[in-house]
């Protein structure tokens, strides 16, 4: 295949509609066991659906970027080409920065829910108004980076002014790889002292990793757009950063909602969560006898009558189970309301990747122009 014919729109199409649509059905998962099922939403609920919207309006702006030529080698790509890719770029690196912000804003707000010591819920608080006020920010910059602004787009403009692309860039990573971070640390205070049966552990457990896959996938993002920056095919070489950009997200939501469909899993495959239900009961009741145990209590007997009736309802009517496992944040503040009379408190993911990744920055007579450089094609 001669390079007039190679292209990468393949890869990018399968992306952008298959990881949208993935994240999409878990979304509507979550709503109908929350609004139909449960009966209960919240606002992180709301912020989910957004970020479901926003990530949706950022695969179609990197959709229109390939009828533009972006995945294309450069030679093959006009210059009104390169202008219409730079214009569509704008579009997906705002949305892809709003995705993410009303992504981490679910997440966080679930950790205020389940948090229970205000030391807990103010940490919470802090990172969700560093994460609004660093998405806003970041959203100001890229829309300013030239002044006036069709500069971002078109060369030559006499007495335009502009920042330096990739500096903006570097710094957007960064943030990015931090804030995820601090999502992925601050659980760890809020659950560092809650027992749980082994399935909401796992739960817990999926929850985390996506803090621990977003800054893998944003240390990869950094590194693909490092060595694209370098490259002298630009529109070619910049794909692997967009793909990275567009799953990236998608993945987040996917984890994010996933943790909520415990009612609907009861629902669906009762008899198997029935077991599961009473798997972690015997855990329990086992650990419970050990400590006995270890106090010189008596536990031959095993747990009371009332106990056992307690369990044989709960078996008997998954529904009423449900109602207790309204969500995964039910579940760990039921878990720890010990806690919460102890300390006297009876309260209850480079935003910026580039998505599709800008085309690389050249200089036109001492002033910056959104065009991506043509060395290759010289």
């Amino acid at each position: 295949m001669s390079r007039a014919d190679e292209s990468r729109a393949g890869s990018i199409a399968t992306a952008i509609i298959l990881s949208p649509a993935i994240a999409a059905v878990t979304v509507a998962l979550r709503v109908y066991t929350r609004r139909v099922l449960v009966g209960v939403q919240f606002f992180e609920d709301y912020c989910i659906v957004g970020a479901m919207v926003f990530s949706i309006t950022m695969s179609a702006f990197m959709g229109t970027s390939v009828i533009y030529g972006f995945g294309r080698h450069i030679e093959t790509v006009s210059s009104a080409e390169l202008v219409g890719q730079a214009k569509v770029a704008i579009g997906g690196i705002v949305f892809y920065i709003l995705t993410h912000m009303a992504l981490k804003l679910s997440i966080l707000l679930q950790y205020v829910r389940i948090s229970v010591m205000p030391f807990e819920k103010r940490l919470c608080y802090a990172l969700i108004a560093i994460l609004i006020t660093q998405s806003l920010t970041v959203v100001g910059i890229h829309l300013g980076l030239c002044m006036p602004f069709h500069a971002l787009w078109t060369p030559n403009v006499k007495g335009a002014v502009c920042l330096d692309r990739m500096t903006v860039y570097y710094a957007q990573l960064g943030i990015t790889i931090a804030m995820d971070v601090l999502v992925l640390v601050a659980p760890l205070f809020i659950l560092r002292h809650l027992s749980l049966p082994w399935i909401q552990k796992f739960l817990i457990l999926i929850v985390l990793s996506f803090g621990g896959m977003a800054c893998i996938i944003s240390v990869l993002r950094l590194l693909t757009v490092v060595a694209s920056t370098q490259s002298k095919d630009s529109t070619y070489d910049k794909v692997g950063s967009a793909l990275y950009g567009v799953i990236e997200p998608n993945l987040g939501i996917f984890c994010a909602c996933i943790v909520t469909l415990r009612p609907l899993f009861n629902r669906v495959a009762p008899e198997l969560s029935q077991r599961l239900s009473l798997t972690d009961n015997n855990n329990n009741n086992n650990n419970n006898n050990h400590a006995g145990r270890e106090n010189g209590a008596d536990t031959t007997t095993g747990p009371s009558p009332a106990s056992r009736r307690r369990a044989l309802f709960a078996a008997l009517r998954p529904s009423q189970a449900d109602k207790s496992f309204i969500m995964l944040s039910s579940d760990l503040s039921s878990a720890a309301s010990a806690r919460a009379s102890v300390g006297g408190d009876k309260s209850g993911t480079v935003e910026g990747s580039i998505a599709p990744v800008a085309p690389e920055p050249c200089r036109l007579g001492g002033q910056e122009s959104a065009l991506p450089s043509r060395r290759g094609s010289q």
